[in-house]
């Protein structure tokens, strides 16, 4: 009981929100759109909503219909959890709703929470405990434990109140105390790591961390506390072909394996929505480590773009004494790819250019796997998003978190700087091993 409770307090807290929201930018979108204080808690108000909306163009409307879809999932819900308490507080003790002033959550808050005490000492020991007014009428053995237990009885949970003592007073368990300082760590690397990881990836940064627990235990403890990964979602493409001329081939094959840093980089770009317009992203990643060597944010799709992306790869990869002649550069047939300024620059530093087929998102999946994650857990995870400054700002802190503490399936959970430390600690760069 006390969990529907709770559960229910922290989804009209999230639809409180999203309704504050929702009317900021209705404002926005119509001063003079009527918008009842207290009606974005209503199924119909938000379908006469979508219906005001659906005249409406950019990307303020957009987020607005996105808004009063979250307001009517969240009032479903609450709906849902209302009436199942409603049905438990009737089959256990309909008699708490006979109290006035005591209505369908008070009445579930007394037999989920008062139990422990054998009565409300004042009415206004009630009022402070269940956030309600002083009631007039007060009958202290409405909250007995006996009385409950009597009514529990008649269920098929039948609980003596000797055996609820019993519990009340036994001391916690070892396990249960292990429970409780697990699910701390659990907390404090769920929030450390942008709040993305799912159970796998917690339970690999314990290990990390020489803590010994099951992986079982790992998703029953952030069940419990209501934690979980992002979960990502497919969106619009935003490559534009360049018309068909003499191209180089794909030498990938889709074929992303690498057997040393700077073999094989692959890049690719993805949008941003923004209160002030579209903003794009260009990413070079490499694929023996993941590590994300180049990007670039943008409000436009030029050239520009991916090129400054190109160019911090290169000085990145130059600084520290690597030779890029040899390095295959994967891309799509994206037109930024495939200007002169971009090949020349590949040819400058004795790269290969590497270019897909055309409509064919397969055949830069790594790219599109990254673009994939970073708009989950950035993107979609953190936002909205301002301006492309706010943007900027974001992706700087997560390409160092990306590259120095995400744990990687792919690279048997570690980082893409533990992967590449890996290999020259074996193999140093070959510039290094000429001046030694």
């Amino acid at each position: 009981m006390k969990l529907l409770v709770d559960h229910r307090r922290r989804l009209v807290r999230s639809r409180t929100a999203a309704a504050n929201k929702l009317r900021w930018f209705l404002h926005e979108i119509d001063p003079e759109l009527p918008v009842p204080s207290r009606g974005l808690r209503r199924l119909c108000v938000f379908d006469l909503l979508d219906a005001e909306l659906d005249g409406h163009q950019g990307v303020v409307a957009e987020i607005a219909r996105d808004l009063v879809g979250e307001c009517r999932r969240l009032t479903v819900q609450i709906n849902g959890l209302e009436a199942r308490l409603r049905r438990l507080v009737e089959a256990l003790a309909p008699s708490l709703l006979d109290i006035p002033g005591c209505g369908v959550i008070s009445a579930a808050v007394i037999i989920g929470e008062a139990a422990g005490a054998s009565r409300f000492k004042s009415k206004d020991a009630f009022a402070h405990f269940t956030g309600t007014a002083p009631i007039p009428v007060w009958s202290s053995n409405k909250v007995r434990v006996r009385p409950i237990c009597d009514v529990l009885a008649e269920t098929d949970a039948p609980i003596a109140p000797s055996t609820y003592y019993a519990a009340h007073s036994r001391p916690p368990s070892a396990r249960s105390l292990r429970d409780e300082h697990l699910t701390e760590q659990i907390r404090q690397i769920h929030a450390d790591n942008y709040g993305v990881y799912g159970a796998r990836k917690v339970h690999a940064a314990l290990v990390r961390e020489g803590v010994e627990v099951a992986r079982c235990t790992v998703e029953r403890l952030m069940r419990q506390a209501g934690l979980r990964g992002v979960i990502r979602a497919k969106g619009p493409r935003t490559t534009r072909p360049a018309p068909e001329t003499d191209r180089p081939a794909d030498l990938v094959e889709r074929q992303f394996t690498a057997t040393a840093p700077n073999e094989l980089w692959v890049a690719d770009i993805t949008y941003i929505r923004t209160f002030s317009g579209w903003v794009y992203a260009a990413f070079v990643i490499d694929v023996y480590s993941r590590m994300v060597v180049g990007w670039q944010v943008a409000t436009s799709l030029y050239t520009d773009l991916a090129l400054d992306a190109l160019e911090m790869a290169i000085w990145r990869r130059r600084h520290t004494g690597a030779d890029l002649a040899g390095l295959t550069h994967h891309s799509d047939r994206g037109v930024q790819y495939r200007a002169i300024p971009y090949t020349e620059r590949l040819a400058d530093e004795a790269a290969v250019a590497s270019v897909g087929s055309k409509g064919d998102s397969y055949d830069n999946a790594l790219a599109e796997a990254f673009n994939s994650l970073f708009k989950a857990e950035l993107i979609r995870n953190k936002g909205p998003w301002t301006s492309m400054n706010d943007v900027e700002i974001a992706v700087a802190e997560y390409v160092d978190w990306f590259n120095q503490r995400r744990l990687h399936d792919e690279l048997g959970h570690i980082t893409p700087a533990e992967r590449e430390a890996i290999h020259y600690a074996a193999e140093p760069p070959a510039s290094l091993q000429k001046t030694s």
